[in-house]
């Protein structure tokens, strides 16, 4: 495996969140895609409020996704 690092950020409807297995996801995959490389990548998706609930956390970094198959 890589020693580099590598950094992610993630934002769901213009709010950043600490999705850890979204996060994890995309670093596995990049690391597959390009595994001697720091790489550093944001993540912006836009859903319809209906589809996350966003009162799973007071800090409101956390979200449900009511249908995480489509992520």
């Amino acid at each position: 495996g890589s020693t580099k690092s590598r950094k992610g950020f993630f934002f769901l409807n213009q709010r950043w969140l600490k999705d850890k297995k979204i996060l994890q996801y995309l670093d596995y995959e990049l690391k597959t895609l390009s595994p001697d490389s720091p790489v550093s990548y944001a993540l912006h998706l836009v859903l319809p409020g209906e589809e996350v609930d966003v009162n799973v956390h007071p800090s409101k970094t956390l979200v449900k996704f009511l249908r995480p198959q489509l992520i």
